[in-house]
């Protein structure tokens, strides 16, 4: 769907009516800028009240100086800004003031029609932005550790029945010693403790390694 800019008289306060008379205005239109401007047009627009989006990456990058790494948002379409079509007319408004607060920008048009895009298709970029989040950092649980020493009995998987002593512990990995012909590390949150007869009984809870 598209809006033909010689058709102006189409707008219906902030709704553009369709050829057919159908209302669009929740569609997006395409804006074009210089890439590097491309986060500066979204929020400068965004910071005047009008919903635009752009899909964003974030991207790691070196200092010049030293060995550190610094996080900074990236555009992943530069050039590209969308904006919702109901705000068409105050995109043109201020494209046209000369005193506008807002980087240069246009109005992507094709044969004299701006392209409306529907929420489906923005919702694809959308996706691809997802995809390309960071994924947050495992933490690693942790629990007060066991004792060196310390008889184990495990009492699930593969060492059912078989006793053990506590190498070494911390509040992250308990190293666990099989009579000197084995050695298991396991997370030391997974370990449940029963001090019957002196022996921790081990249900292992998640992989040993």
């Amino acid at each position: 769907m598209r809006y033909d800019f010689e058709r102006g008289r189409a707008w219906s306060g902030t709704v553009i009516k369709g050829e057919n008379g159908g209302e669009y205005g929740d569609r997006w239109c395409v804006l074009r800028m210089a890439g590097p401007r491309t986060l500066s047009v979204a929020s400068s627009l965004e910071r005047a009240g009008l919903e635009v989006w752009t899909p964003i990456e974030i991207r790691r990058t070196k200092r010049q100086r030293g060995n550190e790494f610094v996080e900074r948002p990236a555009p992943i379409l530069p050039t590209f800004v969308f904006a919702r079509a109901r705000h068409l007319p105050a995109i043109i408004s201020a494209m046209s003031d000369p005193t506008r607060d807002h980087p240069p920008f246009s109005v992507f048009r094709y044969n004299g029609r701006a392209p409306l895009l529907a929420d489906t298709e923005i919702e694809r970029l959308r996706e691809v932005e997802r995809r390309l989040a960071p994924k947050p950092k495992a933490r690693h649980r942790s629990a007060a550790p066991l004792e060196e020493g310390q008889r184990l009995r495990m009492m699930e998987g593969g060492f059912a029945g078989i006793s053990g002593v506590v190498r070494k512990s911390d509040g992250r990995y308990t190293l666990v010693g099989f009579g000197g012909w084995m050695e298991i590390q396991i997370d030391t949150f997974v370990l449940r403790e029963d001090m019957a007869n002196g022996v921790v009984q081990v249900a292992l809870g998640s992989a040993v390694e």
